[in-house]
């Protein structure tokens, strides 16, 4: 192979080794602000959880908005204990708990988007919660997102599914 061919080709080893560079910098930034968006959306619905079973929220449809308005049409939950609840049935439930629980602390970690496309953000986190003087209580929850502008943090919430995690020994 002569000397011209061999610069030839690696130069065009070092051209599509710079593009793959170049899509992986842009997918990593684009993962960032996916899992910026994800977390906030993530921390901000449940802060309203929050307020909302402790009663610090105003039990109005404005206030009841900030939920109601994030999740899809076609929004189902799976719960915990296995329970398959739709987007109406899980809104009735939350809106009767409005002031039920006012020690009740709720808080997020372990945020991770595993998967994003242009439409789509799957996300893993640990949701914990915690009343009075019980011990806290945890669940990993993977949470299917749609991108929406209009959503608060660019993202509704088409699908949930939790599991419990174990009891701290």
């Amino acid at each position: 192979m002569n000397r011209n061919c061999v610069f030839l080709i690696l130069a065009i080893g070092v051209g599509l080794s710079l593009t793959a560079c170049a899509h992986q910098q842009r997918r990593t930034e684009m993962n960032s602000s996916m899992h910026d968006a994800a977390e906030r959306e993530i921390v901000d619905l449940h802060a309203f959880f929050q307020g909302w079973f402790r009663g610090e929220l105003p039990n109005d449809d404005a206030s009841f908005a900030r939920m109601s308005d994030v999740m899809e049409p076609g929004f189902h939950i799976v719960t915990p204990q296995g329970d398959l609840l739709g987007r109406e049935r899980i809104l009735q439930v939350v809106r009767e708990a409005h002031g039920r629980d006012p020690e009740s602390r709720i808080w997020i970690e372990n945020v991770q988007v595993r998967e994003s496309s242009s439409e789509i953000v799957v996300a893993m986190y640990e949701e914990w919660q915690q009343s009075g003087d019980e011990p806290a209580r945890g669940r990993l929850s993977t949470v299917v997102f749609r991108k929406a502008e209009s959503a608060p943090h660019g993202l509704t919430w088409a699908h949930l599914h939790e599991t419990w995690l174990p009891r701290a020994q």
